[in-house]
């Protein structure tokens, strides 16, 4: 295994900054062409820097510690899943690791006591705290010591103040544009399908925007039982749309709850011999036809990207703004990104 000394020696570069291209606190002094060839070198040659005795020195961890209130769900979830690889991939860049922190219980009260232990127990440098699970207890905590921490709330949840720097996903330009992008095509008579009972913060914010372009009726709203939706959502959402065809097929606009559900729709209009994107528009949300998910599929569907790549960059890039200094409580906004495909506009599958 190679030594820093020789590293030097074979990129050219000082010992002084091999050490600050291999060090999480430093690395950002050092030129991003120099790091890349160092790195490539420590790679080619598998060379690792020994954190343990830096962190000792340091009494750094290089460790973050990711709050989840139920592990199972996070794990089952493409889009929550999506945005903890992305936490991994960035927090990588920094010689970063993330450890998750399991919160084993339903009862909010208990929840936010666990939270609050963690908060002492834990052996990390700082927390990745989802804000739909920070209670009362843990404000006062936040609110109390200036432990790292950045909260962020996911597309659907709702987006509290807190006493720590927190980032959220902010729909209302790409619903608009959406919206509008329905209205130049001549479309008139918009449906909402969605699912009673989940992801109802931003199911009114895509309602509130659609009121500005199409004439909604409370009866052009169909939220689909829960239970009907266990299991496999495209599957059931096919099913779903064909029990209610009768009504539905009366609407130029589908606007579905997600991509699951916008992907059991589109499948079932072309089981019709209907072009999707031509008498009937479907539009989705999450983008989840680009995750790994569907590596071999085209994308298709018409949807609103979160953008969850920049959602965990910006938790990584505050949290370790705070490990490295105190700073002040700052709240930042992601704007989601409408991609049009041809499940709402033919024309994009040429």
């Amino acid at each position: 295994m190679l030594s820093i000394k020789e590293i030097s020696e074979k990129t050219g570069y000082s010992t002084a900054t091999v050490s600050r291209a291999l060090d999480p606190r430093y690395y950002n002094k050092v030129k991003p062409a120099a790091r890349e060839r160092i790195m490539a070198l420590c790679d080619k040659y598998q060379y690792r820097p020994k954190f343990s005795a830096r962190a000792l020195a340091s009494g750094k961890t290089y460790t973050i510690g990711m709050i989840a209130p139920d592990v199972e769900s996070t794990v089952n979830s493409p889009t929550f899943s999506q945005f903890i690889s992305g936490l991994s991939h960035e927090l990588g860049k920094s010689n970063y690791t993330m450890s998750i922190l399991p919160i084993v219980s339903d009862d909010l009260e208990e929840i936010d006591r666990q939270i609050a232990q963690i908060f002492y127990t834990s052996r990390v440098d700082g927390f990745v705290l989802a804000s739909m699970i920070a209670g009362k207890l843990t404000l006062q905590e936040l609110a109390t010591h200036k432990f790292p921490v950045v909260a962020f709330s996911m597309p659907s949840d709702p987006v509290p103040e807190l006493p720590v720097t927190s980032i959220y996903v902010d729909n209302d330009k790409a619903y608009t544009e959406l919206f509008s992008h329905l209205k130049k095509q001549g479309r008139r008579k918009a449906a909402f399908i969605g699912v009673g009972s989940t992801c109802l913060f931003r199911m009114e914010q895509c309602l509130e925007n659609m009121k500005s372009f199409f004439n909604l009726e409370p009866s052009d709203i169909y939220l689909l039982p829960r239970k009907s939706m266990r299991g496999e959502q495209t599957l059931n959402t096919y099913l779903a749309v064909r029990e209610n065809w009768d009504r539905l097929k009366h609407y130029d606009t589908w606007i579905m709850s997600n991509d699951f559900m916008a992907r059991g729709a589109y499948f079932f209009l072309r089981d019709m011999g209907y072009e999707p994107g031509g008498k009937i528009a479907i539009a989705g949300y999450d983008n989840i036809e680009e995750s790994r998910l569907f590596i071999r599929e085209e994308p298709v569907l018409t949807t609103i990207n979160p953008r969850l790549n920049l959602l965990a960059s910006g938790c990584v890039e505050l949290l370790m703004e705070q490990i490295k200094s105190p700073c002040d409580v700052r709240r930042h906004s992601l704007a989601s990104q409408l991609i049009i495909r041809k499940s709402s506009d033919p024309n994009k599958g040429e």
